[in-house]
């Protein structure tokens, strides 16, 4: 749809499609994992639809964000108004809504009213990164779900945004722990290089760790509050790819084979490592502005011996 978009083949052919017949819906919801390039989908769907040329921003493109952690009523009431309204430019308007799931359940409702009746030449682009936006918002919607891109097709994103400013090898290990999502990667890189070889350097050390090594680094994790999500995340990751290690899977590591990988996934048992892993994927998907950094960095102290 757009030579920005690299991956997502399946998705951009069937909006070309869609574009080509002239029937363009009054809804689309794009699902998918975050930093896979659903945004740049959407802009690119949106500018083909009001036939923007080069013009960007484009009037008639309005693009809805979260107040903070959620998106209120109040904005989809100020959305509900701007619909009403007949586009300055083009034929249609179309309305970019990001992060659909933070939509409060009021704000969900005035959206759906909207919706059941949609205003003539209007389009809205809802974007979700997890599929927690009410059923009654999907069933108005047609669901266009995105898969994460190779690793390859992450390594060229990151060479065609970065121009340059990163070495192959950086590359590579960023869009191996992005796991298919360049947003993810280009989030890691921009938090710098030094930063993102430290977490490395952290989790294939962690399990060796003696318990005053674990209460040194904690000490440093309570001042990294805002990073504190890689590590448990990237810790994971380790204790994932030292289990595909011992099947014979290195295909699906993340990391790259090296020798404290070989010597761990050989040290510790399977069991171990899958209790280890369950407890850090339970941190995980509890994460979220009222988890407890205490409460964190607890469990992080007895992931080990």
């Amino acid at each position: 749809m757009g030579q920005e978009v690299l991956g997502h083949r399946r998705v951009t052919e069937w909006l070309e499609g869609i574009l080509a017949s002239g029937r363009v819906g009054h809804a689309y919801l794009f699902l998918g994992a975050k930093g896979i390039g659903k945004a740049k989908v959407a802009e690119n769907f949106a500018k083909k639809i009001v036939a923007s040329g080069a013009l960007w921003p484009h009037p008639d493109i309005l693009e809805i964000q979260s107040s903070g952690q959620t998106i209120s009523i109040l904005q989809m009431r100020e959305l509900t108004k701007q619909a009403l309204l007949t586009p300055l430019v083009a034929e249609r308007k179309v309305y970019i809504v990001h992060q659909a799931e933070k939509l409060t359940v009021q704000a969900a409702n005035s959206l759906l009213q909207t919706l059941e009746e949609p205003p003539p030449a209007v389009v809205f682009i809802l974007l979700a990164n997890a599929p927690s936006v009410l059923p009654t918002i999907m069933s108005r919607c047609q669901v266009v779900r995105f898969g994460t891109l190779s690793l390859e097709e992450t390594v060229l994103v990151l060479q065609r945004v970065s121009g340059g400013l990163y070495d192959g090898d950086t590359m590579q290990m960023s869009a191996r722990l992005s796991f298919g999502r360049p947003g993810e990667a280009l989030r890691l890189l921009a938090d710098g290089v030094t930063a993102l070889e430290s977490i490395h350097e952290w989790v294939r050390h962690y399990l060796e760790f003696t318990l005053a090594d674990k209460l040194n680094w904690l000490v440093i994790l309570e001042k990294e509050q805002d990073r504190l999500y890689d590590y448990v995340y990237f810790l994971a990751i380790w204790m994932r790819d030292l289990l595909w290690h011992k099947l014979g899977l290195e295909e699906y590591m993340a990391f790259a084979v090296c020798a404290e990988l070989e010597r761990q996934s050989v040290e510790f048992e399977t069991r171990f490592l899958q209790d280890k892993l369950q407890a850090l994927h339970g941190l995980l998907s509890e994460w979220g502005p009222g988890i407890g950094k205490r409460m964190v960095l607890d469990q992080l102290l007895v992931v080990g011996r």
